[in-house]
């Protein structure tokens, strides 16, 4: 078993040091695809998407330092239905110093998104349903492809009565299909606190919680600290029989189920 994981673990290393040389173009024309290279301008871009353009795409052409508390990417109306849903490509840029708290993660929520080649690192907490180093919650289709999150995730919840997920790339599936592809966690995750009828606190190193048809999780790997709730390495539930986890690893499978 030690073997398998360890060659696991060097093929995943192997995937992720060719990124640079296979990074696929942002989608969007030449026209309309938004490059980012400074804080303003991705809080510009978040805003657009916030206020309703939710169908924009952008590209990150260097890494960006924070220097505040991030509002994440929401739509202002507050309905799932028209979070973002464009595409966009960290071009293997690093996001760094992501601080939310009382939040869901750099995007609160995604409808139909793609997010590829993008490494955050930070730290993220909140008691929200949906928790993630990347994206809170998902409604799809959605593919998150080629991504890194580093830093620590935290949750606290007191007498939850609703299924509630933590996880260091996704935090929970709203609704329909979800594609995380070739993503590493190599943050903690971990929650605390109690439920109440009904209520489900799941942590996960990659997903917290699906209970959808169509959840995809392929060549991740995740070597965070994962605790205190129901917790797995790779996801903390995952409970349809149309979802798969495919060629993952983690690497510290004693603290957890997974």
């Amino acid at each position: 078993m030690k073997k398998r994981a360890l060659s696991l673990l060097m093929a995943f290393i192997m995937v992720i040091g060719l990124l640079p040389a296979t990074v696929r173009a942002a989608e969007g024309t030449a026209d309309d695809l938004i490059e980012i290279s400074s804080e303003a301008e991705l809080k510009d871009f978040r805003n657009k998407v916030n206020a309703g353009e939710k169908n924009l795409c952008a590209k990150l052409t260097t890494d960006i330092q924070l220097s505040e508390n991030w509002t994440p990417f929401a739509p202002g109306d507050g309905y799932i239905s028209n979070a973002f849903g464009g595409t966009f490509d960290g071009n293997n840029h690093t996001i760094k110093n992501l601080t939310v708290t009382n939040g869901d993660g750099l995007f609160a929520s995604v409808n139909g998104a793609t997010i590829k080649n993008l490494k955050v690192e930070g730290t993220i907490s909140g008691s929200t349903t949906g928790i993630g180093g990347i994206v809170g919650k998902t409604q799809g289709p959605v593919t998150i492809d080629s991504c890194v999150f580093s830093g620590k995730i935290s949750a606290s919840y007191t007498e939850t009565t609703k299924a509630n997920g933590i996880g260091g790339i996704v935090g929970r599936v709203n609704n329909g299909t979800l594609k995380i592809f070739n993503c590493m966690n190599i943050g903690d995750v971990q929650a605390t606190g109690t439920c109440g009828r009904n209520g489900m606190i799941r942590v996960g190193g990659v997903l917290g919680l699906s209970a959808k048809s169509g959840t995809i999780i392929k060549s991740c790997y995740s070597s965070g600290t994962i605790s205190d709730k129901p917790c797995g390495g790779i996801t903390g539930a995952l409970t349809n029989s149309g979802s798969k986890i495919k060629n993952c690893c983690w690497t510290q499978p004693d603290e957890g189920n997974g």
